[in-house]
């Protein structure tokens, strides 16, 4: 379920890195500059959101965190789908209000997966951090890479001219698909995945408690030594 949720919620954040600057530039009509500018307001609103993130999680469960902040990323990604052609005012707002569900995709998957840990250690009575986190990152780096490798084909099959100052309209309709429906839909994915995140708060303390009692009786001498 985290593997799932992780690679679900970053596949947007790849796809964005390789085509917003193009949608910026050649529909919404801005400099490169400015285009730059967007980005880093971008980055600069999931690191504001990241302390309200992180106060859902105390409120709620964190898959709901998860969802709720997912869900309202994936609403401003099809907002861009509706941004007429030259309408620079509205992706200001638009970059900011995506802050928080890139700040969930940065935090509450790891977060996640830290308590799965104790469910694993539970069951096979062995601590595997460093066997899952080297699984995640080879499925992060893979899926990245096969993202990243399918943009450039479509976007030369849709009559992309790398490097024109304006692009035919078949080629401006497929870069707002891949900004703006592509990510909503893997996003739904991962909703979809988190709503079915079995762990919930308590049953995680109730694994810990479980967790510390068989610590300290493997400890305990009169029982030999583990």
């Amino acid at each position: 379920y985290t593997i799932g949720m992780r690679i679900m919620s970053w596949i947007p954040v790849d796809v964005a890195s390789a085509v917003f600057a193009y949608y910026l530039i050649y529909w919404i009509g801005m400099r490169a500059m400015e285009a730059s500018l967007i980005q880093a307001l971008l980055l600069a609103s999931a690191a504001v959101s990241l302390p309200f993130v992180l106060w859902m999680t105390r409120r709620w469960e964190k898959k709901t965190a998860f969802v709720v902040s997912t869900a309202s990323w994936a609403v401003m990604m099809v907002g861009l789908l509706l941004v007429p052609e030259g309408a620079r005012h509205l992706v200001y707002p638009i970059a900011i209000l995506v802050g928080p569900g890139i700040a969930s995709a940065h935090a509450l998957p790891n977060a996640m997966s830290a308590d799965t840990l104790d469910v694993d250690e539970l069951n096979s009575g062995r601590r595997q951090e460093g066997v899952y986190a080297g699984f995640e990152v080879f499925v992060r780096k893979l899926s990245t890479k096969l993202v990243l490798a399918a943009i450039g084909p479509i976007l030369a099959w849709s009559g992309y001219v790398e490097g024109a100052t304006r692009q035919p309209p078949q080629a401006l309709t497929a870069i707002r698909l891949i900004i703006a429906l592509v990510p909503a839909m893997i996003l739904l994915g991962a909703i979809l995945v988190a709503w079915r995140y079995p762990l919930t708060r308590e049953r995680h303390r109730e694994i810990q408690r479980e967790l510390a009692a068989r610590r300290t009786v493997t400890a305990d001498p009169r029982f030999g030594s583990g």
